[in-house]
């Protein structure tokens, strides 16, 4: 009798510690789990940031190049060639295809081509990825 109740003993703790390590093993587990998931929505989330700020640098581009193009007056004696050409490879790569085309048509001054205050709205509605309120004649323009 003593020894079926050692033996009960023996068995009895050993799987009270097979419950416990299991139940730790879970425990970490999960913790391990939800760390993973919790930093996996962060970097998502820090990547769709700097997604939308790289859009931002991209926008600006749009109007460098309209305010450098808009000042040339004689093609021959273009200083700035160079740097409307980097401008007008680099929107090209990036915008849609039918915006970077309307633009392109509006450097080649087609007659076809839509003015640039509209395209500035259009490259608006790409950057942020829905309709906008802003219409061309709201955007202010100094002239030159």
């Amino acid at each position: 009798m003593a020894s079926i109740l050692e033996v009960l003993g023996v068995v009895f703790s050993s799987t009270i510690v097979s419950v416990f390590v299991v139940n730790m093993l879970i425990k970490y587990w999960i913790k391990a789990r939800l760390e993973q998931s919790i930093k996996h929505e962060y970097d998502k989330k820090l990547e769709e940031v700097k997604f939308e700020m790289r859009k931002r640098e991209q926008s600006a581009l749009v109007a460098d190049l309209f305010s450098k193009w808009i000042h040339i007056k004689d093609e021959a004696n273009n200083p700035n060639a160079r740097e409307l050409n980097r401008l007008s490879f680099e929107i090209s790569l990036w915008l849609p295809d039918e915006v970077a085309i309307e633009i392109n048509k509006r450097l080649k001054n087609l007659q076809s081509a839509k003015p640039a205050m509209d395209l500035l709205v259009e490259c608006r509605k790409v950057i942020q990825g829905a309709d906008t309120k802003l219409r061309p004649e709201d955007i202010t323009f100094f002239g030159i």
